[in-house]
């Protein structure tokens, strides 16, 4: 927190987390939307937003149009994710491994809604991805003041349980604390066989 002049322990920190849309003429569709609606929340919490690498080759231009709205930026290259997940009250991401990561870390979790789905999303449906699964089970939101509330909510223990989710899509594993053993593990789920089989038409 301090890095980022986060000093007021009791304001909740958010960690954005968008994934990479690999469709060139896509890039940055999944965060550019939602800029301004989160700039509303300003005044109840501090938002982290860590974009993906690839993203900030394709469309460098998006960390420009987030922190000239005010948003906090993370580019520091040899970043361990864990420490941001750690630090996080609450985790924003859409799609990826950012999803399983912050269910693994044991985080608050929502996810982002797109009206319509980009392509390259669309053409990942017809597989069960580990990901797409989890979809079933964290709350998709479409409007900003669902997060003030998802936010309380969760303060009062009314939402899914994450541990359960994490139990229903990772087993019984134990948590571990380097982002290179959390990416072992996502890529071995991703890849497995059983959840990447094509659904049947």
């Amino acid at each position: 927190r301090k890095e980022f002049s986060f000093f007021d322990d009791k304001k909740p920190l958010i960690l954005w987390m968008p994934t990479h849309l690999k469709n060139l003429a896509e890039s940055g569709r999944n965060i550019s939307p939602w800029i301004t609606r989160l700039q509303k929340l300003h005044d109840k919490f501090y938002i982290l937003i860590r974009i993906h690498p690839k993203t900030l080759i394709t469309n460098p231009d998006v960390a420009t149009e987030l922190e000239s709205n005010g948003l906090i930026v993370d580019k520091k290259q040899d970043r361990n994710l864990c420490e941001l997940y750690k630090s996080a009250d609450l985790v924003l991401a859409d799609f990826g491994a950012s999803v399983l990561s912050a269910i693994y870390m044991k985080k608050t979790l929502l996810l982002l809604g797109f009206n319509p789905l980009p392509q390259s999303i669309l053409k990942c449906q017809k597989f069960e991805y580990l990901d797409l699964e989890a979809r079933k089970y964290i709350p998709v939101i479409n409007e900003v003041k669902q997060i003030t509330t998802f936010f309380k909510e969760s303060m009062q223990g009314d939402i899914p349980n994450t541990l359960k989710i994490r139990e229903l899509l990772f087993g019984l594993e134990e948590e571990v604390c380097s982002i290179h053993e959390v990416a072992e593990i996502l890529l071995k789920k991703l890849h497995d066989s059983n959840n990447r089989i094509a659904i049947k038409s």
